[in-house]
């Protein structure tokens, strides 16, 4: 039987939260000084494992970004995107978007007036 991930998520929540609780329990039968040195003798375990996971997602970051240091996002072909602005003329910052839309109430930009002797720029016929 194949588990959906949020069904992962749950039974890991559930096995996570047993072993809290059963730890608490084991803890309060010990007594205070007993179950201080259980605690950090079990934190220095834990700690130990985070650091180990920590290297090893950085050995895997590593190997995935292959030759050139390059990482998976850093790895799309050269030139696939091309983003071209002509008509205009700007001295402030361009952002530019897949879809941008005006802040809600604001009415849409009006279109620039058409010259009729070409673009103020002299970039007639370029194109």
């Amino acid at each position: 039987m194949k588990m959906k991930p949020n069904g992962l998520k749950w039974a890991g929540g559930i096995v996570v939260g047993a072993a809290i609780v059963g730890l608490a329990v084991y803890l309060a039968t010990l007594g205070w000084e007993k179950a201080g040195w259980v605690a950090g003798v079990v934190s220095m375990f834990l700690t130990v494992a985070g650091v180990g996971l920590a290297v090893a997602g950085e050995i895997r970051g590593r190997r995935e970004a292959g030759p050139g240091g390059q990482g998976p996002a850093q790895g799309l072909a050269q030139g696939s995107v091309t983003n071209t602005i002509s008509g205009t003329t700007n001295s402030g910052t361009i952002i530019q978007g897949r879809t941008v839309n005006p802040p809600p109430g604001t009415a849409p930009a009006a279109e620039p007036p058409v010259r009729e002797d070409g673009p103020a720029d002299g970039a007639a016929g370029q194109g």
